[in-house]
């Protein structure tokens, strides 16, 4: 088994703070390499990713969802990546995404 740092990720821990547990924060959305969309009201999370160089393209949100046991990533679907080279393990790599 490869772990994600022999594929060169970084591995952070994180606080289960009111914003990740209640807030939903960890239902975000990789938009592409570095850019995520957060659920709103995760103020906190935001600019621990983006002391971390990762941007927040957006907010949204996502209560009604929440209420039914949803999130970003249920209410935006699948998206398509286009591939840029090969990773570590011999995969393809993702620079974009966009809608299928």
């Amino acid at each position: 088994m490869v772990t994600l740092r022999e594929c060169g990720l970084e591995v952070i821990g994180v606080s289960e703070s009111h914003e990740i547990v209640e807030g939903h924060a960890f239902n975000f959305v990789v938009i592409e390499r570095d850019t995520v969309f957060l659920p709103d009201g995760t103020p906190g999370f935001r600019r621990f990713l983006e002391g971390l160089g990762i941007e927040v393209a957006a907010c949204a949100p996502i209560s009604e969802y929440a209420n039914a046991a949803g999130g970003l990533g249920c209410a935006t679907g699948i998206l398509a990546r286009e591939p840029i080279g090969t990773d570590v393990r011999g995969g393809l790599q993702s620079a974009t995404a966009g809608p299928r």
